[in-house]
């Protein structure tokens, strides 16, 4: 429930952020702005056309600092291009079944909302002018660190994930890991999860 919900939602800022409240002097239904995120919120271009959404809720540390906390989670529903938003809703897909049934869909959902917690409150830390913070990802990483403990400990755990399921999980993190843009968001994610796996498991 809570999986196909967080798709949903997911799916639905993303309509309106690129959709709907496009920024100005762009072509909403061009390649490079709707499935790439260029001249968007994302690209060589990031800021000069920002959406009004991503202004609004991206992680930017001196707002933060301002008093504008709720981009400490806010971010985490924002996306840079359709390939951004599908990449992450195919993750929650294939592991949220199995997480909610493990963890309960409540606990599913807190180690999604303390992982990218922790994250935007140590990237606020470390990179304190930076201003356009987004994406679902290292609350998805700290999610898959209570499933690699679970799956350590319970190896038969693993038959209760599809193969497709499994196999679109290896390769996200395969793809996660080569991106040096990321990586740091993406290890705090997971160090968050495996603290939460000894918590709640």
């Amino acid at each position: 429930m809570v999986t196909y919900s967080l798709i949903a939602l997911l799916v639905i800022v993303h309509v309106l952020d690129y959709l709907v409240f496009p920024p100005k002097g762009v072509k909403r239904w061009s390649y490079s702005y709707l499935v790439l995120g260029k001249q968007g919120n994302c690209g060589i271009q990031m800021g000069k056309h920002h959406t009004p959404f991503n202004k609004a809720l991206c992680l930017n540390a001196p707002a933060v600092r301002r008093g504008q906390l709720w981009r400490l989670v806010s971010y985490l529903f924002l996306h840079c291009g359709l390939f951004h938003l599908a990449g992450n809703c195919a993750a929650l897909w294939a592991m949220g079944s199995f997480m909610e049934s493990q963890l309960g869909p409540w606990r599913y959902l807190l180690v999604l909302l303390v992982s990218g917690l922790v994250v935007s409150l140590l990237s606020v830390f470390h990179f304190p002018d930076s201003e356009y913070g987004q994406g679902g990802s290292p609350a998805i990483y700290g999610a898959l660190a209570v499933l690699a403990i679970m799956l350590v400990r319970e190896p038969q755990l693993l038959q209760a994930i599809s193969w497709p399921g499994r196999i679109y999980l290896l390769l996200y993190v395969i793809s996660n890991v080569v991106d040096p843009g990321s990586m740091l968001a993406h290890g705090y994610g997971f160090l968050s999860g495996i603290g939460l796996a000894f918590l709640l498991t």
